[in-house]
């Protein structure tokens, strides 16, 4: 679905150039079909505009027609009035959608994503004897649907013979 976009000086555009109501009206539902259908050509067939406005559509259209806002192209009209506006807009959100699409494929793939616990272990010496402790664990939490990731980070340090255990915990959520 892609978002309609008017720019501020889009309506004063449209009163400076001494639209009727019925043409301003037709001039906007042909952009929001154009933003609908994702129309980058700016182009509306001809028979659509009765179901827009009706009887008055062809009226409407002269209108625009006479103020340049639009050219007749024979079976359909080109919105000129907008018209790279609406281009940007709607190139942007195809590009986003497209976009989002191969991220989400990624993710749902995997790739890129730390699904469960990683664990690092340090290699410590004490008194000749070498062990293997646990430091630091990282915790996606993959249910979250935030634009920051929550997690979890644990670090626990301990001496060889397990006499003082200190246990760090930071949740950021």
């Amino acid at each position: 679905m892609t978002w309609s976009k008017f720019g501020t000086e889009f309506s004063a555009e449209c009163a400076l150039a001494g639209l009727t109501d019925a043409a301003f009206r037709l001039h906007v539902e042909t952009i929001l079909w154009i933003y609908l259908v994702e129309a980058s050509t700016c182009k509306v067939p001809k028979r659509l505009l009765g179901r827009m406005l009706g009887e008055a559509a062809e009226t409407a259209a002269a209108e625009l027609v006479a103020v340049r806002f639009w050219r007749d192209r024979g079976s359909h009209y080109e919105v000129l009035h907008h018209a790279p506006v609406i281009r940007q807009s709607i190139g942007a959100q195809v590009k986003h959608r497209v976009t989002e699409a191969e991220r989400q494929r990624e993710k749902r793939k995997g790739v890129g994503t730390n699904n469960g616990a990683t664990q690092t272990v340090i290699q410590t010496s004490f008194g000749g004897s070498t062990n293997l402790w646990p430091v630091c664990r990282f915790h996606m939490c993959p249910g979250r649907r935030s634009p920051r990731p929550s997690m979890r980070l644990s670090v626990a340090a301990q001496t060889a013979h397990g006499i003082v255990v200190v246990r760090l915990s930071l949740s950021v959520m």
